[in-house]
């Protein structure tokens, strides 16, 4: 191994550029063959030595370290306080962070003869660095000189802990500020979520960096206030990649998934900036959540044209679009693609089939995932349990929320006592569901019982509902008791497509425009619904495309009296017998929009009937006059 080790490294390049170049890999082979600096002819020399410290750092590998600190001390360097220095950093990163770590850096530390400031402020970093603020902090005062990065260092450690006093006690004794101790203060304040403090600190810079910019756009969208953090971003002298980021993430954060995109949009056409795995990230996510295939298939497109590495976390964001919009084969294919799958891949593919009605798939990813020896969380059970709520999978519901309790011992949360309480309520086995909750050893919350009473509706049992009266009594006192405290649920919410423009209806919402006339025509859509005794399917699909084309100002009302709606039903009928429904409704869609186009002319209502005894052509043919108008 020693000579093969030799012979690789030997053709890399001239030795004297060889440990800058390829650090890393000497590094490694130091670990294996210790004997391998002095047979490359490398120069002992400081830069040497510090090249190859660097490179045990981020390799995490203390034998390395230990072969390279032998060389050092063999070949005179012990003394040197450039090498001591990295060497105290490198043993408390080969040493995990952990207390061994920063033990083996004390020993370097106090073993020095000579120490500079450098020396000090590293050893003060670790400390802070391990959480060990007393103990930095008596090196802190001790330290016979010290410049503003040992004051910076101190502040930095107590803002990553949230202890924004004692930080700004330090800050208020700082004989000279630079840049970095201003931003350190309003990051740390963002970061604990005191706005108004970073905004105080923010005004009273004099001279203000593109980070301090950020760290305020940043902490004003994290508190959902992005009106103020779009003016300071639209005021920003100078922005960079992180401060594009920082607003595209705002907007995603608060379920603004329109403005993301525009965002996004706009830092493409100034055509300063690639975006990074952050940017694709947020809107790929911003994509997934508008449930738009327009939009996914131009993000798609342009992530393949730009040559994009696929890593995990956009792996994981492309899987979770493709599913929400309804491609499953694409999100399948991205999963097998990636070359390294974490717990979240495996749980956002199985929580796609679930989506998309495909349960027993999911439960095939599961147990493939089990298989592999994945490391499993209560969220991935969440989401089986959930694809077996969605799917009817009463059995094997019960099975996984079992295997999850005794064979990988996870405590089950609120969420999979409510996955299961649906399971149940869902399959009609109402009793049982009682007997569950009551034998929950956390008190149920409003979830669960709204749960369990909306299964006694849909199973029409009013003598269960009669029963559960003052629990129901009780669920409306807490959510009451919760908007009296100013605590707001989140409202439901749907998002509708027209062209390519998304519009987003609350619960309860009176904020569109021509609301008063969607809601009377679903309205009547529902009551025709009743008269047909019609599938909630096919109420779905006739409210959804109705509301486009009110939004879109399409729609003929007089088409509505003209008895086309009941057309229009049994055409679905047909679609969903011959597999254009649901799964494959582009035609079926096209027949509602031809219905609803003010082009449609009386009398046709005879022609539309014919397709009913028709062929898939007939369907064809009726895309094909839409896409006409």
């Amino acid at each position: 191994m020693e000579q093969e080790l030799l012979r690789i490294l030997r053709t890399l390049d001239s030795p004297a550029h060889l440990t800058q170049a390829h650090a890393r890999l000497l590094a490694a082979g130091l670990a294996a063959t210790p004997r391998l600096l002095p047979a490359l002819g490398v120069p002992p020399n400081g830069f040497t030595f510090t090249f190859l410290l660097r490179a045990c750092a981020l390799l995490g590998l203390p034998r390395p370290c230990g072969c390279v600190h032998g060389q050092i001390v063999r070949c005179g360097f012990g003394s040197d306080v450039f090498v001591q220095n990295a060497l105290m950093d490198v043993y408390y990163r080969c040493g995990g962070g952990g207390a061994g770590g920063v033990g083996a850096a004390r020993q370097v530390f106090d073993e020095m003869v000579d120490k500079d400031v450098v020396s000090w402020n590293s050893i003060v970093g670790v400390y802070m660095s391990s959480g060990d603020a007393t103990g930095a902090m008596g090196l802190f005062e001790a330290m016979p000189e010290r410049n503003v990065v040992s004051w910076n260092t101190v502040v930095a450690g107590f803002a990553r802990t949230g202890d924004m006093v004692t930080a700004r006690t330090v800050f208020d004794r700082m004989p000279s500020r630079n840049a970095v101790s201003w931003n350190l203060m309003i990051s740390g304040y963002a970061t604990s979520g005191d706005v108004e403090a970073a905004r105080s600190v923010f005004d009273r810079m004099d001279q203000k960096d593109v980070v301090s910019w950020t760290a305020m756009v940043s902490a004003y969208a994290k508190i959902g206030d992005l009106d103020t953090a779009k003016e300071l971003f639209d005021h920003m002298p100078v922005k960079n990649l992180v401060s594009w980021n920082a607003m595209i993430t705002g907007y995603n954060h608060n379920s603004r998934y329109d403005e993301a995109l525009r965002t996004f949009q706009l830092m493409m056409l100034e055509g300063r900036f690639r975006p990074d795995e952050a940017t694709l990230v947020s809107v790929v996510s911003a994509c997934a959540q508008l449930g738009s295939v327009e939009y996914c298939n131009w993000i798609s497109s342009f992530i393949g044209k730009s040559n994009t590495h696929l890593t995990v976390a956009l792996g994981n964001a492309l899987i979770d679009m493709f599913a929400k919009c309804g491609d499953v084969g694409r999100a399948q294919s991205i999963f097998y693609k990636m070359e390294t799958r974490c717990i979240i891949t495996w749980t956002t593919m199985i929580s796609g089939f679930a989506f998309n009605g495909l349960c027993r798939e999911a439960l095939l990813v599961y147990n493939n995932m089990c298989r592999e020896g994945v490391e499993l969380d209560g969220t991935v059970f969440i989401a089986a349990l959930a694809a077996c709520t969605h799917g009817g999978l009463l059995q094997e519901g019960w099975s996984i929320f079992n295997e999850m309790v005794e064979q990988y011992n996870i405590q089950p949360r609120m969420e999979h006592y409510g996955c299961v309480v649906d399971l149940l309520g869902r399959a009609g086995n109402l009793q049982e569901a009682i007997l569950f909750i009551e034998s929950m050893p956390l008190e149920p919350s409003v979830v669960i019982w709204v749960t369990l009473l909306s299964s006694c509706v849909a199973h029409g049992n009013a003598e269960l509902i009669d029963a559960l009266e003052g629990r129901w009594d009780g669920v409306i006192g807490a959510r009451t008791s919760m908007r009296n405290w100013g605590i707001e649920k989140v409202p439901g919410s749907s998002l509708i497509q027209v062209g390519s423009e998304v519009h987003e209806f609350l619960a309860k919402d009176t904020r569109h425009e021509r609301r008063k006339e969607i809601y009377e025509t679903v309205d009547g859509l529902m009551a025709l619904m009743r008269h047909t005794e019609q599938t909630p399917w096919g109420l779905f699909v006739a409210s959804i495309v109705v509301i486009q084309c009110l939004i879109g100002q399409q729609l003929c009302k007089s088409n509505m009296g003209k008895g086309i709606f009941p057309v229009v039903l049994q055409l679905y009928h047909l679609g969903a017998r011959t597999a254009i429904g649901p799964n494959g409704g582009h035609n079926s869609h096209a027949l509602f929009y031809l219905l609803c186009s003010p082009k449609l002319e009386q009398g046709s209502e005879a022609g539309l009937l014919l397709l009913l005894g028709g062929a898939e052509d007939s369907l064809a043919s009726a895309q094909s006059s839409w896409s006409s108008f």
